[in-house]
């Protein structure tokens, strides 16, 4: 999954900033990747002035064997089942105090099957591919400030808000599907062969879910990013694909680079 981050900003009467939504990274082929089954593509960051969400960390591939490893992000990328490949560092670059990612899981490379490690989320990382645990994706971080957009945002989870950024579950060649991450994480393969996983949501900054061998496919693509502001309607504004007001302000939901004037 891409990096969860907060934050306030002051802006002039008449200034302008970018919005930059992140987009969604992908499975491992080219040109992301040198090789076959190699690490997915990471994402790109979202960007409001000085906070920078990052891109979510790729996941490890099968082959070559220096490929394995999960790649580093706002979130980690998951390792490879093939040859144990290690987890992707989260919160990269780092953010304090609080972490806008956590660690993708370990993959396990177990006699007759291979598991992958499941992508971290922005509230935990990725579970390893190591029984009894199957490589879930981390779950995500819920936003309670969406107003009357909240329906049309986000994904549900164990607690109120809406859910970003979840992991997305591993490609699993030891039975049935891992989860991916509350936050718009995609599930991953099961041990079919003919099994694929499922793509992270759009505009959740959530991973994609992990192919399976033998035949390798490819996981697939994470969910793009998105960028939420909310002022007070009284100090005006512009930008956004869509807009709502709460009581004294306004929300603006950027599901795509854009511009907001104040």
């Amino acid at each position: 999954a891409g990096g969860f981050r907060t934050g306030c900003l002051s802006v002039l009467p008449g200034q302008s900033i970018a919005v930059t939504v992140g987009g969604a990274g992908g499975a491992g082929v080219a040109p992301c990747s040198p090789g076959v089954a190699a690490q997915g593509c990471s994402g790109t960051n979202s960007v409001f002035s000085t906070i920078i969400s990052a891109g979510g960390g790729g996941a490890g591939g099968a082959a070559p064997e220096t490929y394995r490893v999960g790649l580093a992000g706002g979130s980690g990328g998951g390792g490879a089942g093939e040859g144990d490949g290690a987890g992707g560092t989260g919160n990269y670059p780092p953010i304090s105090p609080v972490a806008q990612g956590f660690d993708g899981g370990t993959g396990e490379n177990a006699p007759g099957s291979d598991r992958g490690g499941g992508g971290g989320g922005a509230a935990a990382v990725g579970t390893p591919g190591v029984e009894p645990s199957k490589g879930d994706g981390g779950i995500g971080s819920p936003y309670g400030n969406l107003g009357p957009l909240a329906p049309s945002y986000g994904t549900t989870g164990p607690a109120p808000g809406r859910y970003f950024a979840g992991g997305g579950g591993s490609g699993n060649g030891a039975g049935s599907a891992p989860s991916g991450g509350s936050g718009g994480g995609g599930d991953g393969a099961s041990q079919s062969p003919s099994a694929t996983g499922v793509a992270g949501s759009t505009n959740t900054g959530g991973g994609g879910g992990g192919g399976v061998q033998p035949t390798y496919n490819d996981g697939l693509a994470g969910g793009s990013g998105i960028v939420v502001l909310r002022h007070p309607t009284a100090k005006g504004g512009s930008g956004g694909n869509a807009t709502t007001t709460c009581g004294s302000y306004t929300i603006r939901v950027f599901t795509g680079d854009g511009t907001f004037g104040s």
